[in-house]
């Protein structure tokens, strides 16, 4: 979780944290991070060590590329109408499941389906 491009460092606190969306597990590293927050995932914390240390986009949403992205907000897709999810880090819309029988969703990106009201 930390990098340094400076020589002649005493102490490790001097060594830079990997940046939001980004980790490192490697001791030495000289540039910064190379490590990205990976598909269904996002980060707004730093000094991450691993992929695993990524925070999952939210239910409903989704990402299929690991761009280091650093809030749940760039976990830009959503399920689809007639779909939900109350999963965290789907990579896909098709991970998102259909409303079953006597339910509906007319909105994008939400974890439940309404019930069909009877008039």
């Amino acid at each position: 979780g930390k990098w340094s491009n400076v020589s002649g460092l005493i102490l490790d606190n001097q060594c830079q944290l990997c940046l939001a969306g980004r980790w490192s597990d490697a001791t030495g590293t000289t540039s910064n991070c190379t490590g990205r927050c990976g598909p269904g995932k996002y980060s707004n914390e730093i000094g991450l060590t691993s992929n695993d240390d990524c925070k999952k986009c939210s239910t409903g949403r989704w990402s299929a590329t690991g761009n280091g992205f650093t809030s749940n907000e760039q976990c830009a897709g959503r399920c689809s109408p007639g779909k939900y999810s109350g999963e965290i880090g789907l990579v896909s819309d098709s991970q998102c499941r259909q409303c079953p029988a006597g339910k509906y969703q007319n909105e994008k990106g939400l974890a439940i389906c309404l019930p069909c009201i009877r008039k």
